[in-house]
């Protein structure tokens, strides 16, 4: 049944590329509030190691110094009775550019506080201070915690399937995969078997070319009338679960996902490994007071040396606390080792747009995952900024016509913001008169935007294959973008237990249009294939 609803999409014409009759209500954004960084009912599973009074002291001082009122914020200092986050306290105020710190107030800092994630900082800081002698470099807990092996730029969302090729791999997996794609496009399904099949029997290549080679070696054997081979081919490719053509191949054959999520939530003994350490002490108050951002600095820095117990520990909090960028990061290299890495693989944030969602968690989470790695201050070199990593320009049109209050570029790095507009533009792409739910273009234009539409849908030949349509996209990371994405939404809808209308759509060979499985998301509703 399965080769039967294959070979239907490939030889007798899938759906065409939908792009017309599809429509959406009219939606209205107003004005931003702020949005919580974590839920206060998850805070009350954690330790409460400051007591309340001190509790509220330190939210007030963070909120105080923010305003640059130091001496409002001097006043609750000097109330404190437990001084554990003063060094922290004290580089918040160092650190601002509304207060000329002097070389004393540094030097004194770095004696105290050197373990501190702020201590690089607080040195140059010293260094630029200093009257006219070096300054020695103290060990610095942050030389040991780069905030990944990477800058703190957009980044891809899943080095595992990059095909970019390290230097000692072969080159020829990358050139033969291409080889295949040509010949498929002269119908030498011969020629492309054999070319797709010496790709996924290639060693020492990501994941990614493995998968796809058996699951187009499969589909070239199946044009050829050959269904003995279609199936172990399509088994090769399904031992890729995380990669593009792996989902799609377990899909066909009826292989249910091998994702484990549900994992417990931080236990006794992991609060226990995070208290016995200055750090993981640190981190457990400041998320109590609401101090988020502080609290992921100070566990990026425990990850240098960390057990794989007390990876665990920052795990289950970072999953707790909203840090779905740590959680992502320390997942990486452990995916399927457990359920609690698959839950950090797939980390469900909890910022919302200011309306609440109107466009499926899914999609939006796989593309924050592709495009920031869900780090909120993301840069890219082109300027694009943010969760969803939006170019300046279009965030101002696209606030502009859903009413959304944007005064700069800098307000970009505002998770609630950035996801507001970010969804605003998703839901105005879904509706351009040349997408129409369509989620492959729909993608391809949030990467490259909409100007080559015509020029997409203007290749007939492409028409009725939806996935040699993703393949002949311009550039390779064109096709790794929608790929991912795609991936990654699946994956995401298997974890908040949606269908995956679209996954099934493809798998049969006809475009996946957007069809809303969210409960909560209101506004865009349902696309139909046409």
């Amino acid at each position: 049944m399965i080769l039967c609803v294959f070979a239907a999409g490939l030889v007798c014409g899938a759906a065409a590329m939908p792009v017309a009759g599809w429509a959406a209500g009219s939606m209205q954004t107003a004005a931003l509030p702020v949005n919580p960084p974590i839920d206060p009912k998850l805070v009350q599973s954690l330790p409460t190691l400051l007591g309340d009074a001190d509790a509220a002291r330190y939210a007030a001082i963070f909120s105080l110094q923010d305003e640059a009122n130091w001496k409002a914020a001097d006043q609750h200092i000097a109330a404190l009775e437990d001084k554990s986050l003063l060094g922290t306290v004290l580089a918040q105020r160092y650190l601002s550019a509304k207060y000329h710190t002097n070389f004393a107030e540094a030097r004194d800092w770095l004696e105290h506080y050197a373990d501190l994630p702020e201590a690089r900082a607080i040195w140059a800081l010293a260094k630029k201070r200093a009257p006219g002698k070096p300054v020695p470099a103290p060990i610095l807990a942050a030389d040991q915690a780069p905030r990944d092996a990477a800058p703190r730029v957009a980044r891809s969302a899943d080095v595992e399937r990059l095909p970019a090729e390290p230097r000692s791999m072969n080159i020829q997996p990358p050139a033969r995969f291409e080889a295949g794609l040509a010949a498929w496009r002269e119908k030498n399904f011969r020629d492309a078997a054999n070319a797709f099949e010496a790709v996924s029997r290639a060693t020492d290549v990501p994941s990614w070319y493995v998968a796809a080679g058996a699951f187009w070696a499969a589909r070239a054997h199946l044009m050829l009338r050959e269904p003995q081979k279609v199936d172990p081919l399509l088994e090769m490719a399904a031992q890729q679960p995380r990669t593009f053509y792996g989902l799609l191949a377990r899909r066909m054959l009826g292989v249910e996902p091998d994702m484990r999520f549900g994992a417990t939530p931080l236990n006794a003994g992991e609060t226990a490994q995070l208290e016995g350490l200055p750090g993981g002490r640190r981190a457990l108050a400041l998320v109590q007071v609401g101090e988020t951002d502080r609290a992921e600095a100070e566990l990026r820095a425990l990850t240098a040396r960390s057990t794989a117990g007390l990876a665990d520990a920052i795990v289950a909090l970072a999953d707790l606390a909203n840090m779905p960028a740590l959680c992502l990061a320390l997942s990486t290299g452990r995916r399927g080792a457990d359920d609690r890495h698959d839950d950090a693989a797939y980390p469900v944030p909890r910022w919302q747009p200011r309306d609440g969602f109107s466009v499926d968690r899914a999609l939006l989470f796989a593309l924050m995952m592709q495009e920031s790695r869900f780090d909120a201050d993301a840069q890219s070199g082109s300027g694009a900024a943010g969760l969803m990593q939006l170019m300046p320009q279009t965030a101002r049109d696209v606030a502009r016509r859903a009413g959304i209050r944007f005064r700069s570029v800098d307000d970009l790095v505002d998770p609630v913001l950035n996801l507001s507009i970010g969804q605003e533009y998703v839901k105005q792409l879904i509706e351009h008169t040349q997408i129409n739910g369509n989620l492959i273009l729909l993608l391809a234009a949030y990467n490259s935007g909409t100007a080559p539409l015509t020029r997409w849908q203007n290749k007939p030949e492409y028409q009725h294959d939806p996935l040699l349509f993703i393949e002949s996209l311009t550039t390779t990371s064109q096709r790794l973008y929608v790929e991912r994405v795609l991936t990654n939404m699946w994956i995401y809808r298997q974890r908040l237990g949606q269908k995956v209308p679209d996954l099934d759509a493809l798998a049969a060979n006809e475009w996946p249009t957007y069809v809303s499985a969210d409960a909560s998301s209101q506004g865009v509703q349902h696309a139909a294939a046409r």
